[in-house]
């Protein structure tokens, strides 16, 4: 009688993850968002301190904002003046996150407060 052996998740993702086909996509998709965060980065910028970075690994790609406090511009922040918080809070950007087509929670750090 002829015996089936069925391989894991964990081989078949590595398996997968290091397919060159796949590779190219995560590649390409990583590019993608990162010129259309580029494109929306772009009406916010003053002095151009952040920006867009895209590394890519053997295996991931990764596409950042960087600049001084790129988590306040991507998810928003409470304002403080002259060093004493307020109770206005700045709306994030989600730059990242509609780049790459994800849906972002709306006032999702007013919440923590």
């Amino acid at each position: 009688m002829a015996r089936v052996r069925l391989k894991g998740k964990k081989y078949i993702n590595r398996v997968v993850s290091h397919d060159g086909k796949t590779r190219a996509e995560v590649y390409d998709t990583a590019e993608e968002i990162a010129v259309k965060a580029e494109a929306l980065l772009a009406p916010h910028r003053n002095d151009g301190s952040h920006r867009i970075e895209t590394r890519h690994g053997a295996t991931d790609s990764y596409v950042s904002l960087t600049g001084p406090a790129a988590a306040s511009v991507e998810f928003g922040h409470w304002l403080v003046y002259y060093g004493k918080p307020t109770e206005k809070f700045i709306q994030g950007l989600y730059i990242l996150h509609r780049a790459a087509g994800l849906q972002a929670k709306a006032n999702s750090a007013r919440m923590r407060r």
